[in-house]
């Protein structure tokens, strides 16, 4: 005797089959493997998701340092301005003009914003004077005498996140200590 069920089940062309063991057994490991994949594909997600966020996070510190590398010769040229400023004894300015002293304090809170800014960006300078020379961080430029240490800096020179920008460009020789005399004024 069918069911009414069974009956229009045939009548569309599905035939029911009996649940077996077996067939339980078998749609169970289906399922198992169906979980399985999903679950290995959500972890290839996951992980294709933190790689993403890596390489966005390398393009933003690439772009950063693409920008610093553009303003160390604006950093440069605000140097030589504040060197070269207003009231200086080698400019023909008047020191005590109120013009120039506005000029060179304005001129100097904008190198400081600058600086600050790159400095925010993980931007150190690098000034050795003093220090031993370390052709990792330092151009030598010059060389007096038989000493290893940055006597002076002609250009300063840059990190970015601990990466070298720029050299700084220097010139190496003894240095003797501020509070020692040196050994040429002991001879005489």
């Amino acid at each position: 005797m069918t069911t009414k069920k069974q009956h229009t089940n045939k009548k569309r062309g599905h035939a029911e089959t009996p649940k077996t063991p077996d067939s339980v057994n078998q749609l169970e490991s289906k399922a198992q493997e169906y979980l399985q994949g999903w679950q290995r594909c959500q972890a290839d997600f996951e992980n294709y998701r933190k790689e993403e966020d890596k390489n966005r996070q390398l393009a933003r510190e690439f772009l950063k340092a693409t920008i610093v590398s553009e303003l160390i010769p604006v950093l440069d040229n605000f140097d030589v301005a504040m060197k070269h400023s207003p009231g200086d004894s080698t400019s023909p300015a008047d020191p005590t003009d109120s013009k120039a002293k506005q000029w060179l304090h304005g001129i100097g809170h904008i190198h400081k914003q600058l600086v600050q800014l790159v400095e925010s960006w993980g931007v150190r300078i690098i000034n050795p004077v003093g220090e031993p020379f370390d052709p990792l961080y330092h151009e030598a430029l010059d060389h007096d005498g038989a000493g290893h240490a940055v006597t002076q800096v002609v250009h300063k020179g840059y990190l970015f996140q601990d990466r070298v920008l720029r050299p700084a460009k220097v010139r190496v020789g003894t240095q003797a200590a501020p509070s020692q005399p040196t050994q040429q004024a002991n001879q005489t």
